[in-house]
């Protein structure tokens, strides 16, 4: 296995001719963003590349040859941090010809900033990736996003996993995602669609619609408190071969059987970028835990499985509970920091660690039902 392939506190001159990560580096100049990574795809492996590329002081495009340019600002808050950040992003977005996968998970971009963002993939023909993931997303950010996927005919995979979408922004979804050309995977797992939001999916997925079917194949529906029989009637669908589908997923069983999408692809690198330099390492550093929830009137429980996770490593684990946050780190790495839904009683919660896991128990504030788990 390839592991850290240099040490921290290099310089890299980012010569990409990218609108995108030329701001960040700028936020990054100003004091506004702490860390971004930039990951490809490398042919000679990593250790190979990263011999290759520190003598020369600059990471260029052909550095990352056909492979496509990922730029991930996940768990930072400058897009979100107000009218001036989300105008020079939504700026960049438009102009990027160079960043082929954008990922924003846990990012509070909300509503306003899904807007922003949509406005911006109307003039953008670059990304086939984009990841939105925990980011309180409600069907009033969805109907800007479903929009776009009239007129984008490059984006093949969107990521609003752990938002807030619910039956509404689910219509809008499936009727765009039937309409476009070109998506091709849908994770809306861990958001509220309901019956009535899967059934607009069951719709949209019939491969006997005209003139043309959709174009997605995989689509992720897993935590959405959809009944059983609408479930049934899904999954139903799927398996007699009715619908577009290759994959379907409603439940965590299924999920776990998803192919990991770096299969078959040369090994991954990322360039991790602070203001002290930047370190090459193999693989996605940072990539926080697989997450489930679930709740009852008085406790929300939430699991974090992470295969390296040993009942030993209490003295690693850092949980820090606040009345309405949870942020969890391991060996000083942050696993998640999450604005939760609604408020909880710190002195009340507990944790525990297996092998393999992460167990954190929330006592709710009030008693009730949570729509997700993050706000």
């Amino acid at each position: 296995d390839e592991t850290e392939s240099s040490a921290p506190a290099r310089r890299l001159v980012f010569d990409l001719d990218s609108s995108l990560v030329d701001l960040a580096s700028h936020w990054q100049k100003f004091g506004a963003l702490g860390h971004f990574y930039l990951s490809g795809h490398a042919e000679e492996g990593v250790e190979a590349w990263s011999e290759k590329l520190l003598p020369k002081g600059s990471l260029r495009l052909n550095d990352f040859g056909n492979h496509g340019v990922e730029l991930d600002l996940s768990d930072t808050e400058v897009v979100a941090a107000g009218f001036q950040e989300l105008t020079e992003f939504s700026g960049a977005i438009k102009r990027d010809n160079t960043v082929t996968s954008l990922r924003l998970a846990r990012a509070r971009v909300g509503n306003s900033g899904a807007s922003w963002i949509a406005g911006a993939l109307m003039r953008n023909f670059s990304l086939t990736e984009l990841v939105l993931s925990g980011n309180g997303i409600g069907d009033e950010g969805i109907d800007p996003l479903a929009a776009v996927l009239d007129s984008n005919n490059t984006l093949k995979r969107l990521d609003l996993s752990y938002n807030r979408i619910g039956s509404r922004g689910a219509e809008q979804l499936a009727s765009g995602s039937a309409r476009n050309r070109s998506l091709t995977e849908l994770d809306l797992s861990n958001n509220s669609v309901g019956d009535q939001g899967a059934d607009h999916f069951l719709a949209a997925i019939d491969s006997g619609v005209r003139p043309r079917p959709s174009a997605l194949r995989v689509l992720d529906l897993c935590g959405n408190s959809i009944s059983r029989r609408a479930e049934e009637r899904l999954v139903s669908a799927f398996h007699r071969g009715i619908t577009v589908l290759s994959a379907l997923r409603m439940t965590e069983s299924d999920r776990a059987q998803a192919p990991n999408p770096d299969d078959g692809k040369p090994p991954r690198f990322t360039v991790i970028c602070t203001p002290q330099g930047i370190e090459v390492r193999a693989g996605r550093p940072g990539q926080r835990a697989q997450v489930n929830w679930d709740q009852d009137q008085g406790d929300v429980e939430v699991v974090l499985k992470r295969g390296e996770l040993r009942k030993s490593d209490t003295a690693v684990i850092d949980v820090c509970f606040g009345h309405q946050r949870l942020k969890v780190t391991v060996r000083g790495e942050l696993l998640m920091d999450i604005e939760l839904y609604g408020r909880i009683r710190p002195e009340d919660c507990a944790w525990t660690v297996g092998d393999g896991f992460l167990q954190v128990v929330l006592a709710k504030a009030e008693v009730g039902r949570w729509r997700a788990l993050t706000n």
